[in-house]
Order: C-alpha cells, then structure tokens, then sequence
C-alpha cells in the first residue's frame, strides 16, 4: 500500500532534500530508510526493513511531551537518542500517509541536531587592543572607535578568516556595552526548526514539551550588551525579517 503512494520517482525527490527519511507502517515497522539514514546507522542498503522503529530510537520517540509544534511548521522539535549512539539529537517532522481516506503508514523526517558555535565574553573595563599600520586598517579602526560610540546595528562584511569576529569583539569593547556580556553564535550550524526558540526563547506552556520555567534566548540573555550573528546571510529572509 505504502509503495502506491511513494513511488520511485517521489523518493529520489524527497532523498535529493537532505533529510534523513524513514517510512513506517501502522504497526511501525520500517518499510523504507533513505541512504543518509542507512549511513547514519551504518546498515547495508534494505538492511532496516521490517524491523520496528524502536529498534533504532528510544521508545519516547512519539511521546507527545517530546513533540513541539513550531507555528503551524510541518516540522515538530524533538530530542532523541540513537539506541546505539548516546547524546545524538535529532529534529523530526512526521507526516501521515493516506490510501482511499485511511492512515496506512507515516513518513518521518530527520535533521541532525549538531552542537553548536556559541562564544560569551564576559563584562570586561578593558579595550581590545588591535595594532596595525596600513592605511587601510587604520580606517578600519577609526569606523570602529566611531560606530561604537552609538546604538546602531553594525554589519561586518569580508572574506572568511579576515578577522570579523575579532572585530567585533573590539566594538564590543569599546561601547559601553562592555558592562554586559557579548554572546557571538554561529547562525550556519543552528537547525532552522531550532533557530527561533534558540534566539528568541519562549514561556511556560507555549507548545506541548515546553521546558517549565520556559527558555530565555540568546538575545534576551545578551540585554544591554552585545549579540553577534556569524554567517547571518546563512538565515532564511522569514529569519532575517524577524531578526
């Protein structure tokens, strides 16, 4: 039944999205694993069908204190554990499929969940101290010691390697945020199913699974001080706009 509705040439589409795919019966039994999957788990090609799909996630996989919708997204935020790998986290998006108006089996959606690039400077009275001669980098610096002095968003262009981290961090240190913290993350290495609650936050009983207490985000931690988007141009334009 389920091989009616993904025909050949609809799973080479949805393999070519980069997702992780796993499809599963009613009795959730595996009828297909895409090769990113297969790689993860390291099986042979077919090696997963039939068996169940607690087989390779924990048993709280479907759990719904577990599943978090983000504003209407198909995709729903979930943490779990590879049976055999520990402390690997995963983002899933699960998605019915019908056959004459009847469920017969759900395709399940995965996104790696990698740690990733968070930097806090801690409040300093101290300036970066930057030395250099050229003409050009004294320009440079006198922009920076002028843009400190304000309350504007700055925004640091160059090729990788050329130093706007370091950059910012002299700003930083210059303006009279320096009393506060500055929290530098990595937008590229963030899920953009994760992206929106990890800079925004959110409060207790905001979707199925929230953390009691809520969440603050990185922008609410860094108040009064500074925040640093590396790779912002990696966000989508919905992100961008948000932001």
């Amino acid at each position: 039944m389920l091989n009616k509705i993904i025909t050949s040439k609809i799973w080479e589409t949805l393999e070519s999205r980069g997702f992780g795919i796993i499809v599963i019966n009613n009795s959730r039994e595996i009828v297909k694993m895409s090769k990113p999957m297969e790689r993860e788990f390291g099986l042979e090609p077919n090696q997963s069908l039939g068996k169940s799909i607690f087989y390779f996630f924990r048993e709280d996989i479907f759990n719904k204190e577990n599943i978090r919708q983000s504003n209407g997204n198909l995709w729903r935020e979930v943490k779990l554990c590879v049976a055999n790998k520990k402390n690997i986290n995963w983002a899933m998006a699960q998605l019915p499929l019908s056959f004459d108006n009847k469920v017969c089996g759900t395709a399940l959606f995965f996104e790696k969940i990698p740690s990733y690039d968070k930097e806090v400077i801690l409040p300093s009275e101290q300036p970066i101290k930057l030395i250099g001669t050229s003409p050009s980098f004294l320009h440079i610096l006198n922009s920076a010691n002028l843009v400190a002095k304000t309350n504007s968003t700055v925004l640091l262009r160059g090729e990788s390697g050329t130093g706007k981290g370091l950059m910012a961090k002299y700003i930083h240190s210059l303006s009279y945020r320096r009393k506060k913290a500055l929290i530098s993350i990595n937008c590229a290495a963030i899920p953009p199913t994760l992206l929106e609650s990890e800079l925004f936050g959110y409060v207790e009983g905001a979707f199925t699974g929230a953390k009691k207490g809520g969440k603050i985000g990185l922008v609410e931690a860094a108040d009064q001080g500074t925040v640093v988007l590396d790779e912002v141009t990696e966000l989508s334009p919905f992100m961008q706009v948000k932001l």
